[in-house]
């Protein structure tokens, strides 16, 4: 085996490729790269289930203080509203954390 006295040849050496790739292999990365471009040009809408979750609690909210009469049946549904948008607003920070609601919630353009 030859010896090295500096780091530069023997690096030099080690990263050195005698082979071309094959223009296949060119065509197919270059294939590949432009769909990971065209997946990541997309616009997020990944906040989009939590907003409108909170436009209905807000609806039913005016609907509920409308309509229903009695204080306490009010107060109950009311209450039903609070926790449908408190755990739908929790269960979209869960699917960002979890289960990259970021990328798959995406409109391509």
């Amino acid at each position: 085996m030859k010896e090295y006295k500096n780091i530069d040849d023997l690096l030099k050496t080690s990263l050195s490729c005698d082979k071309l790739p094959s223009t296949d292999l060119n065509e197919s990365l270059k294939f590949k790269i432009e769909n990971k471009a065209k997946e990541e040009r997309g616009i997020s809408i990944w906040w989009l289930p939590m907003i409108v979750s909170i436009a209905i609690g807000m609806f039913t909210f005016v609907g509920v203080r409308m309509f229903v009469s009695r204080l306490l049946i009010q107060n109950i549904l009311l209450t039903l509203c609070f926790i449908a948008v408190f755990f739908n607003i929790i269960m979209t920070f869960i699917g960002l954390k979890y289960f990259e609601l970021k990328k798959g919630a995406k409109i391509i353009i």
